[in-house]
């Protein structure tokens, strides 16, 4: 038998990007920088920039995931200079959506909207459609984070009509989940179903696994709040399994709150227990101060229903919405409200009627941004925790808010 011939250097970078780029589209982040380094080791001799740039990228990218925030800037700046320094727009584009996602995991969203921002312009000069279907993407994000969901719901069926027109379904899966949330988040939970399912398939085919770990979150979620918990849990087990294999900050921190949510609503608070410290120890570690809200809330209830002690839990959840009333960036805002109500019942803590006043604000400012009269209905009506705060609210005589 022959012996193969060893590749000469540009191959052998062309077959390391190649590999770089499968690996982190199937979430095996360590992978990806191993890579990374081999490829900047190779490509530096001969000065390959758009090599350097890529890895780099790629490198930023990931680190990103992990939670490394500090790390990741640093390489998506590199990566940035090089390719602006190659005037070229398809790379300059697609780290402005890195460093977009950068800061949207940190909580700030108006830097993130400039980055997406900024990736759309590039995207639009150049006619580059994945560009701009990916900074679209992220511009519905920043929206939907803000209560927007109309402009939100805009920005995600773009990406997907974008995605259609380049014959690249991929391309549309985190579309597809994002338009699910707004369903769920709107009360439509047929749509969410169907566009959950919809991008399970996608995700799964594509081997897509950070796709798959989130959208399963999500679906267990959807279970969750309609009480099909025999429903909800395999989809949240293996979502969790998933994130907690590659390591994704982001995900785990989502898929171990609703796991701590589904253990309460099952009775299991000592396993809920057990999944708020995790989720309050990933939620630290990836500096997502919405996830932390909600893991230490979660953690707060499940320890007050065992009649353990919460501590000073209580007063820096107060002092968190003191700083952020609306909860930017939650999944679910008005559902941690709901929860903090009940956790200060229990207490009977006077200060249950002010959370309440809070929460009643935030349901009818979320109504008053909905246009569609029929989806405005069905936010307050159709979700549970929405009915119950209007409920409430018609029962008790509630103080002013400044």
């Amino acid at each position: 038998a022959l012996n193969a011939l060893p590749l000469s250097p540009p191959l052998r970078i062309r077959n390391l990007l190649s590999q770089a780029r499968a690996a982190e589209d199937k979430g095996f982040y360590p992978r990806v920088i191993e890579l990374a380094q081999e490829i900047i080791a190779l490509a530096e001799p001969a000065g390959q920039l758009k090599e350097i740039a890529t890895a780099h990228g790629r490198w930023g990218a990931v680190l990103v995931r992990l939670g490394d925030y500090d790390a990741a800037l640093s390489h998506l700046h590199t990566s940035l200079a090089h390719y602006q320094r190659l005037a070229d727009p398809q790379g300059i584009a697609g780290i402005h959506v890195n460093l977009g996602l950068l800061a949207f995991y940190q909580g700030r969203f108006d830097e993130a909207a400039e980055q997406f921002a900024a990736s759309a312009s590039v995207s639009s000069s150049a006619n580059y459609l994945v560009g701009m279907s990916r900074a679209l993407g992220g511009l519905g994000a920043t929206a939907h984070t803000r209560g927007q969901y109309d402009v939100a719901g805009n920005y995600y069926t773009k990406t997907v009509k974008i995605a259609e027109q380049l014959g690249a379904p991929n391309e549309s899966i985190a579309a597809l989940n994002n338009l699910g949330v707004i369903a769920y988040l709107l009360g439509d939970y047929r749509a969410a179903e169907d566009y959950y399912s919809r991008t399970l398939a996608l995700a799964r085919q594509a081997g897509a696994r950070r796709s798959v770990s989130l959208t399963l979150s999500n679906l267990g979620r959807l279970h969750s709040t309609q009480r099909a918990y025999a429903l909800a849990e395999p989809f949240l087990l293996e979502g969790y399994a998933i994130a907690q294999e590659m390591a994704d900050r982001f995900a785990e921190c989502s898929t171990l709150n609703n796991l701590c949510l589904l253990r309460g609503r099952q009775g299991r608070f000592a396993e809920a227990q057990m999944y708020g410290e995790q989720a309050v120890a990933a939620s630290t570690t990836a500096n997502h101060r919405p996830s932390l809200f909600l893991a230490r809330l979660g953690l707060v209830w499940a320890r007050l229903n065992q009649n353990l002690a919460v501590n000073d839990q209580v007063e820096w959840l107060f002092a968190c919405l003191a700083d952020d009333p609306a909860l930017t960036g939650a999944e679910h805002p008005l559902e941690n409200y709901l929860l903090f109500y009940h956790c200060l019942i229990f207490l009977d803590d006077p200060r249950q009627e002010q959370i309440l006043a809070q929460a009643h604000q935030l349901l009818q400012a979320g109504a008053g941004r909905i246009q569609d009269a029929q989806k405005r209905q069905m936010f307050l009506q159709h979700v549970p925790e929405h009915r119950e705060i209007l409920a409430l609210v018609d029962h008790l005589t509630l103080p002013a808010l400044a």
